[in-house]
């Protein structure tokens, strides 16, 4: 196994981003990020996510399939993203375009902030405080959807604009998916250490 990089923030959201409607082939919703919360540890399930904050308080991630609100689609019960990305995505858009806003789970500090992360079927979190390593599957890049894709630019962009910062944000910019494989469950926190599976 290789070090990726390390956890730095670990986050859940009460309840969903993107609020509005779609219409035809216009989608009116609009991205907000005030549901997003800086958690002190996540449990992580075969069934999504759930915060835990410093009191021990729990909160069911929005994309939790037990969550009221969910916004499960079959492929995103935990997500995770990288600090580098931000980097990149700040640069394009502008300073408003702070950590954690794209509402991944787990945020990462990489050990090469060069290069492209290619995801491999599984990736590892191993545990700062037990060296026990968590093994999530299934795990693609996010694809941006429009309202995230307004939020960043600060615009209802349109046509070819539209389609470049489509294609900017993917590939694992705006962050990836990933799931705890039915009959394990862990738990996540800053400083543990994410590795490849290879």
């Amino acid at each position: 196994m290789k070090t990726i990089g390390r956890v730095v923030r670990v986050q859940s959201q009460r309840e969903p981003l993107k609020i509005g409607k779609i219409e035809g082939e216009e989608d009116y919703r609009t991205y907000r990020t005030e549901p997003i919360l800086t958690m002190a540890r996540l449990q992580l399930t075969p069934d999504g996510v759930i915060g835990v904050k410093e009191s021990g308080e729990t909160m069911t991630d929005a994309h939790n399939l037990h969550h009221p609100q969910t916004r499960y689609t079959g492929n995103n019960f935990i997500s995770f993203g990288f600090t580098h990305h931000y980097a990149i995505m700040q640069e394009r858009f502008g300073p408003h375009i702070e950590e954690g806003m794209a509402g991944e789970n787990i945020i990462i500090e990489a050990d090469d902030q060069s290069g492209v992360f290619v995801p491999s079927s599984q990736i590892g979190i191993q545990s700062a405080a037990t060296g026990e390593i968590l093994f999530l599957d299934a795990v693609i890049p996010a694809p941006p959807c429009a309202p995230f894709t307004y939020f960043c630019a600060q615009a209802r962009l349109k046509g070819k604009d539209m389609k470049e910062a489509l294609q900017f944000l993917d590939k694992g910019v705006r962050g990836y998916y990933a799931r705890v494989p039915q009959g394990f469950s862990g738990v996540v926190a800053a400083g543990d250490v994410i590795v490849s599976v290879e």
